[in-house]
């Protein structure tokens, strides 16, 4: 994001919001479910805030409700900042000769190959992104090289959320369900939310798991689910970008306190062109 009023105006499905201090991608219904993304983040933690502080003594409940409240709010805050962060959009232009569109280099104003930047145009947001990686719906935002960081940061803090609610979940249904002073009728009431925080870790486990593996598996061969998808590197030693898994991931955690300027605010004026088919 940007200095206040920064964005003032469109580039392709990108708009200024919030006085200009960020924007955001106007997409299709069905492809924008960061709503739906908020929604299972905040219901298990509304329904796991009763079960403990009836469950535990007063001490143990007020640390569990800060954790819980404090994780809940590092995976929402995560999950703003991959949908509100410009995602790396490049400025394009048409060749005057091959008529095929081209990025315009940022300090030389030199039109160059999309490969130059590992760009593609994103069909949800009609904007080229540097470092392109996917269009997220669960974020409502394409995912390149000034979000990817947050992006995963987002599905690592999701996995970490869930295995805590999963870890006290499972406490509380076991105590309930071996409690040797509860009949059957008891137990079944008292673990209904414990059950339901059980199935709904599952579940995200299974959606959200092989996803944050797969990321891994990505960062440790610097590829990005465009590349990887396309098979664009067939195998490992013919990618460029590859410079063994350890400093890959060097290169990923430096990447993370550091982000490149944007390109399509006021102060890195647009190159207007007309727009280009994908």
């Amino acid at each position: 994001m940007g200095c206040f009023g920064e964005y003032t105006t469109n580039k392709g499905n990108h708009y200024p919001k919030y006085g200009g201090i960020c924007v955001v991608a106007k997409v299709d219904r069905e492809d924008d479910l960061i709503w739906v993304s908020i929604l299972l983040i905040l219901i298990p933690t509304i329904i796991s805030f009763p079960a403990v502080n009836h469950f535990y003594d007063d001490k143990l409940a007020f640390i569990l409700d800060i954790t819980t409240a404090c994780t809940c709010f590092f995976t929402l805050l995560t999950l703003s900042l991959a949908h509100f962060i410009e995602p790396g959009i490049l400025n394009v232009k048409q060749h005057s000769v091959s008529n095929e569109y081209r990025i315009v280099h940022p300090k030389t104003g030199e039109l160059v190959d999309f490969k130059e930047y590992r760009a593609k145009f994103c069909r949800e947001t009609d904007n080229c992104i540097e470092n392109f990686d996917h269009y997220c719906p669960w974020i409502s935002n394409a995912v390149g090289i000034r979000n990817y960081t947050i992006f995963f940061t987002f599905v690592s803090s999701t996995i970490l959320y869930n295995t805590y609610l999963a870890i006290i979940s499972w406490i509380l249904f076991i105590d309930q369900v071996t409690h040797p002073h509860h009949d059957l009728k008891i137990a079944v009431k008292n673990t209904v939310g414990s059950a339901f925080e059980i199935v709904y870790t599952i579940a995200i486990f299974c959606t959200i798991g092989p996803l944050f593996f797969y990321h891994i598996s990505l960062i440790s061969t610097n590829v990005t689910t465009n590349e990887s998808l396309k098979e664009v590197y067939l195998n490992r030693a013919a990618n460029p970008h590859d410079k063994g898994c350890l400093k890959n991931w060097i290169y990923f955690f430096a990447s993370c306190g550091t982000r490149r300027p944007t390109l399509v605010s006021d102060s890195h004026p647009p190159i207007l062109a007309d727009k280009p088919m994908v």
